[in-house]
């Protein structure tokens, strides 16, 4: 579900001309980076959490056997995430996630 989200949201903003950097300070572009951002950590946790699942998955503080193996989705949502706070600072949301993802995911 989420590879099939991401392919939608990239596809739509690839209508649209210019870079990211050019479209992520238009308002309404926000929400689309914002769901793009969720849709990759979705993808993350379907490669890992679910698919490479373990009696320490999703059990917080994060132990070695816990952490991401496969780390696309989970890079892919803090560049989104850290491209959302380069425009907006004050995101409580993307900073939340970056702060508390960078050292478990990475």
């Amino acid at each position: 579900m989420a590879v099939g989200s991401i392919e939608v949201l990239e596809n739509f903003l690839k209508e649209f001309q210019g870079s990211d950097a050019d479209k992520i300070v238009i308002p309404q572009f926000k929400s689309v980076y914002e769901l793009l951002a969720v849709a990759y950590l979705r993808k993350g946790e379907d490669d890992n959490c679910i698919s490479n699942h373990n009696d320490e998955s999703c059990i917080v503080p994060l132990s070695k056997n816990a952490i991401h193996v496969k780390k696309k989705g989970s890079q892919e949502a803090i560049r989104y995430y850290q491209m959302l706070l380069d425009v907006y600072p004050d995101d409580v949301q993307s900073k939340m996630v970056v702060e508390h993802s960078c050292n478990d995911f990475r």
